[in-house]
């Protein structure tokens, strides 16, 4: 598990603990889980790790991404090891918030026998199809908003695009809403 950077925490009273969040999968399996605490003001800690499932060995590379079963069997930490993992850095948070939320908590809640209903999320994609009554994908949203793209289709990257774009929402839309799902 790769830990990238940590801060003191400074938690304000105007918001909450955000959790930027992304995975990455491979027959409906996480293969890579990534995350971005982050306060209102700045970063607490962002991480990210690969998953080395019994399967490993036999992952077929995408295309979409540059994992290769090399890389979950040497880097990759066991399914409980992430398990513990994600709960310790969903439990942190005041709010969860994804691209794809629904999509994403599914797959944990499977991949880990994790609860994911308990959580109060937000949903960037959900949030933008409201606005705008379109669909757009993390990037080209990144895009649009004039943040530099990063790899796409790599958790941690797309976490930090996710951020940018939560940023900007924020800036026009400071009542943003949070759902339950």
């Amino acid at each position: 598990f790769k830990t990238l950077s940590v801060t003191t925490p400074q938690i304000t009273q105007q918001h909450p603990i955000i959790c930027m969040f992304d995975v990455e999968t491979h027959n409906s399996v996480v293969i890579e889980f990534a995350y971005v605490l982050y306060n209102g003001e700045k970063i607490i800690e962002k991480g990210y790790h690969l998953v080395k499932h019994d399967n490993a060995s036999t992952y077929k590379p995408n295309g979409i991404n540059d994992i290769t079963p090399e890389l979950l069997l040497d880097q990759g930490i066991s399914a409980s090891a992430s398990k513990t993992l994600i709960s310790s850095v969903f439990n942190r948070a005041d709010i969860l918030c994804g691209y794809n939320c629904k999509s994403d908590l599914t797959l944990i809640s499977k991949t880990y026998d994790l609860p994911t209903d308990t959580y109060k999320v937000c949903c960037i994609y959900n949030y933008i199809k409201t606005l705008t009554a379109q669909s757009v994908s993390l990037t080209a949203l990144n895009a649009a908003l004039q943040h530099t793209t990063l790899q796409s289709h790599r958790a941690l990257d797309d976490c930090m695009m996710l951020l940018n774009c939560y940023d900007s929402i924020r800036k026009h839309y400071p009542n943003m809403i949070y759902s339950y799902m």
